[in-house]
Formats: C-alpha cells, sequence, structure tokens
C-alpha cells in the first residue's frame, strides 16, 4: 500500500506503541472483567482470547488516555496537508480514534498494510514524569490516615502501652499496604468511570501516567506484605484484614454500584479496622461504641456520595455508582438519623459504668457529643451544597473549622479525664 500526498509522505502513526498512553491489551482485559468477570475468565483460555474479551467489552476509544507529543505530531502533519494514517489490527478501535482526532475513514490501516511513500511516526519521548511519584499518588498515602482508626480501641480504654501500641502499628501498616493494594485494583476496575469524572481523571492509572502492568505487580506486591504484617501480629488480626479484604474486593466488584449496600459495606469496612485494633491491642471494645464508630462512618459514606451528586455537572446520575439526583434527599434524610444514632450512642456509652470509671467529670465528657454533631451535621450540609471536595477524607484534613470543632471535642475529652 502507497502513500503519498504530492512530495509529502504520509504520517504513519502506531497506534499501541505511538499513540496510546495506555496498554490497549490490559485495558480490554480490565472492561471485560469489569462488565462479566466469569467471561473473561474463560476468554484468557479461550483461542483468540483478545477478540474474545473485546466482544465481551473493550476501552471507550473516546476516553483513552493520548500521548500528547504523538497528537501534536499529527496535528502538525494535517497542518502541512500530509496524510495520517493509524496502524492498528483492531479497525474498530482505530476508526473510532480516527474520527476523535478529525481523521478520515480511510485514515487507518493494518500494520503491514503501509509500505511505501509512508514515514514512520519516530517513537515520542515519555511525558510522563518520575514513576515512583507517579505510584506514590497511586498509592492514595492521605488515605492511610483512615487506618488510625486501629488505635481507637486502645484510646478508649485508656490502654496505651509499649506492649499495646506496637501490634496496633504493625496492624495499621498492614492495613495500609491492603488498602493500596486495593485502591490499585478499585481504579483498574473503574478506568472508564474515573476518566468521565471531573477529578478522578487525573488519577494516574486513569490519566495513562502510570502504567496499568506496574499497577498490577504492585498490587499484587503490597497484598502480600499487607497478610505478611497482620499474620505477624496475631492469627486474629490476620482473620479481620482478610475479611476487610474479601469484603473491599466484593465492594469494587459489585457492591459499589448496589444503592444503599455500599453506604453499609463502607460502614462495615471502618468497624473492621476497629475490631482489628482491639484485637490487636487485645483490649475489648463495648458494643455501644462499634454502633458508634458505625453510625459516624454511614454518615460520612452518605456525604460522599452526597458530595458527588451535588457537584455533577449535568445533574444526572453519579458515574459508575446507583445513585441519581431524585435520591438526594434521601440519602439526607439517612445520615441525619445515622448523626442521631451516633449521638445517642455516645451519650449512652457517656453514661455507662466503663466510661464512669475512665472519666472523672461525666457531665463534661458527655459535652463531647455536641461537637460530634456539629461537625457531621456540617459535613453533611456542605456536600448537599456540593461545598466539599470529592474526596471527604482530603476536605477533612484542609477544613479550618472543622478541625476546630473537632480540636473542641478532643479537648473536652482530655479535660474529662481525672488527672
Amino acid at each position: 500500500m502507497t502513500i503519498q500526498n504530492g512530495n509529502l509522505p504520509a504520517l504513519v502513526v502506531d497506534v499501541e506503541t505511538a499513540l496510546l498512553q495506555s496498554d490497549l491489551r490490559l485495558e480490554t482485559f480490565w472492561a471485560a472483567l469489569g462488565r462479566d468477570i466469569g467471561a473473561t475468565l474463560r476468554a484468557l483460555t479461550a483461542p483468540g482470547r483478545m477478540q474474545a474479551m473485546r466482544r465481551i467489552a473493550g476501552p471507550d476509544p473516546d476516553l483513552l488516555p493520548l500521548r500528547a507529543d504523538a497528537v501534536e505530531s499529527i496535528e502538525a502533519a494535517q497542518a502541512q496537508g500530509r496524510q495520517v494514517i493509524l496502524a492498528t489490527d483492531d479497525r474498530g478501535m482505530g476508526l473510532a480514534l480516527a474520527r476523535r482526532l478529525g481523521l478520515g475513514a480511510d485514515a487507518v490501516a493494518g500494520p503491514g498494510d503501509v509500505t511505501d511513500g509512508a514515514e514512520p511516526i519516530p517513537m515520542p519521548r515519555d511525558p510522563r514524569p518520575c514513576r515512583f511519584a507517579v505510584l506514590l499518588t497511586e498509592l492514595r498515602p492521605l488515605q492511610w490516615i483512615k487506618n488510625a482508626l486501629l488505635l481507637f480501641p486502645l484510646l478508649a480504654a485508656h490502654a496505651v502501652s509499649l506492649e499495646t501500641v506496637l501490634p496496633v502499628l504493625v496492624a495499621v501498616a498492614a492495613f495500609a499496604a491492603g488498602a493500596s493494594s486495593l485502591y490499585i485494583l478499585n481504579d483498574l476496575m473503574d478506568l472508564a468511570a474515573d476518566r468521565s469524572h471531573p477529578e478522578k481523571r487525573h488519577r494516574p492509572l486513569a490519566a495513562g501516567s502510570l502504567p496499568i502492568g506496574t499497577a498490577m505487580w504492585t498490587g499484587s506486591a503490597l497484598l502480600l506484605v499487607s497478610l505478611g504484617l497482620a499474620g505477624s501480629v496475631s492469627a486474629e488480626v490476620a482473620g479481620f484484614l482478610a475479611i476487610y479484604l474479601l469484603l473491599s474486593l466484593t465492594y469494587s466488584l459489585w457492591l459499589k454500584h448496589v444503592k444503599w449496600i455500599d453506604l453499609i459495606a463502607l460502614a462495615v469496612m471502618f468497624l473492621l479496622r476497629v475490631l482489628t485494633g482491639g484485637a490487636a491491642a487485645e483490649v475489648g471494645v463495648l458494643p455501644t461504641l462499634l454502633l458508634f464508630v458505625a453510625a459516624v462512618f454511614f454518615a460520612l459514606a452518605s456525604v460522599k456520595r452526597l458530595t458527588g451528586l451535588s457537584r455533577l455537572p449535568t445533574r444526572s446520575h453519579l458515574p459508575g455508582r446507583g445513585y441519581g439526583q431524585k435520591d438526594r434527599t434521601t440519602i439526607a434524610v439517612v445520615a441525619g438519623l445515622s448523626i442521631a444514632l451516633a449521638v445517642a450512642t455516645f451519650l449512652a456509652y457517656a453514661s455507662s459504668a466503663a466510661a464512669l470509671t475512665l472519666y472523672g467529670r461525666p457531665a463534661l465528657f458527655a459535652l463531647v457529643a455536641l461537637p460530634i454533631g456539629l461537625w457531621l451535621v456540617r459535613m453533611v450540609w456542605l456536600s448537599l451544597q456540593g461545598r466539599e471536595d470529592f474526596d471527604t477524607l482530603r476536605f477533612v484534613t484542609r477544613d479550618r473549622a472543622g478541625l476546630a470543632i473537632i480540636a473542641v471535642g478532643l479537648a473536652l475529652t482530655l479535660l474529662a479525664i481525672p488527672v
């Protein structure tokens, strides 16, 4: 096939190696896996497995990340009046990308079909920044703060000592490693939804700045490290972590798409952190405190969904989730009920015999319910107004007014402890 426009040779761009800033085969695998796990696993052992997986699902050509310098070369060639040919063995993908780039239907050819009168595009430089920095971003170290909840049981029991703190810190590290492995999995499963999101599209995997293969290997290694650390503490801690990882996996594959069940799953995952901390420190956790934690984090899970719905530019359905604008009021009401339950269970604990033995000023300790309720109500209100970050934890760490309310609650707690 000879392609030439006057004295200017056509520019040939290999889709897989020069245009896409991602691995098309792995993109296809994860898109198919997100659609039908069983069919995808069967397709892996079938002849022509790529074609079989493409029949299940494939990546959206309009959302795939493209290498900026390759696009610049294409635009420069077009400005010179040169023909541009996209070389790929996936004609359907090639045609979709050609439309996206403003090229005609005749701009697609098989890799071996272009011979004379054509100039292959030079392999563009890799525009991705330092991979370690990008990988660290993907691991979401800010989210590791959530695992400080494992310290809650020993703090609540006033059982802080070297013997209790060290095993809990190891368990915290295990949860951090396990959570990061699941963040990677979740992002791989959510590539299309994240690329349609105004903020999540900048995540390393969605943006194509982190290779999918690198992320897969890293996630697998972190999972093994996580289980090893938990097992070094105790079999009970390893068991709680395994349940957490299994629930998180189920959440990534299925539960996050189911209305209301996703909120319950998020609250339970926080509850498992508390139970793991109690097991690591070998201290008990009262049922009222467990119910309090569950109510607080169910309310915060509701805040996450409310923020997503409130900040949707088109006021449509939340991408990758089961919620629409008609659900905003219901979620807000449920969040309010959760706040009421959190305040009630805290007051029940504050008047319990266990609390009376730990706090010399029980009336002062009971006042902590006020900043707890105020902070949670404020979170729900701001989420309804769309004034929060899509990442609830990131918002909390930057919200000065909210941090001041939390500080008041902590101060009241400390003042209630007898000197």
